[in-house]
């Protein structure tokens, strides 16, 4: 891979982090919110709390993928410093511009990934 399409990856890699981070802030914010929020609605009937215990699930769920998301990233920024971006942790051939299009912060070719 040439210089020049590293240092695209690698911008692509450095934004789409950063888009992460603020996102898993902002949910964080959300979820304290939802947990203060249900402590005062308890005097309320079970399904105001049902309500809000679904989106508090929904916000938790939320966060945790998009963490994943920020960990592949932050691994993939890793392995440019190392030198081994573009290669397939397992098998070590070079992963397809392709799928690094799709996906910058793939770790593994398609085949070891499925």
């Amino acid at each position: 891979m040439r210089k020049a399409e590293m240092r695209a990856y690698e911008a692509r890699l450095l934004e789409l982090g950063e888009r992460l981070k603020g996102t898993v802030d902002q949910l964080d914010r959300e979820i304290a919110e939802e947990r203060t929020a249900q402590g005062d609605l308890a005097h309320f009937g079970t399904h105001n709390a049902d309500h809000d215990v679904e989106f508090l699930e929904m916000d938790e769920a939320m966060e945790k993928n998009e963490v994943k998301l920020l960990n592949a990233v932050e691994a993939a920024l890793a392995r440019i410093e190392r030198g081994s971006y573009g290669y397939c942790e397992k098998c070590g051939k070079e992963l397809q511009r392709e799928r690094l299009d799709a996906v910058p912060y793939a770790a593994c070719c398609a085949g070891c990934e499925s």
